[in-house]
């Protein structure tokens, strides 16, 4: 795996998920109970990438900055 890289800019990311929180392909799952998932999209293209990565995710040569909302911040 390759590091996001310091070309990008700083992100502000909740410390307990990592890139997938800033992530185009990250996206916040909400169970009944309340618990959080946070699943990979690319996933689903891409067998290379796990549905469910284990968090916080650090390093991902797939990540791409959130064009929109990624989902629910951890204050939500």
């Amino acid at each position: 795996m390759q590091d996001a890289g310091s070309a990008e800019p700083a992100l502000a990311l909740d410390p307990a998920v990592g890139l997938c929180g800033a992530c185009d392909h990250g996206h916040c799952q909400v169970s009944a109970s309340g618990s959080r998932f946070w699943r990979c999209l690319r996933a689903g293209r891409d067998p290379g990438y796990r549905r469910y990565p284990p968090l916080p995710v650090e390093r991902c040569p797939g990540f791409e900055a959130a064009r929109g909302n990624p989902g629910p911040g951890p204050d939500s």
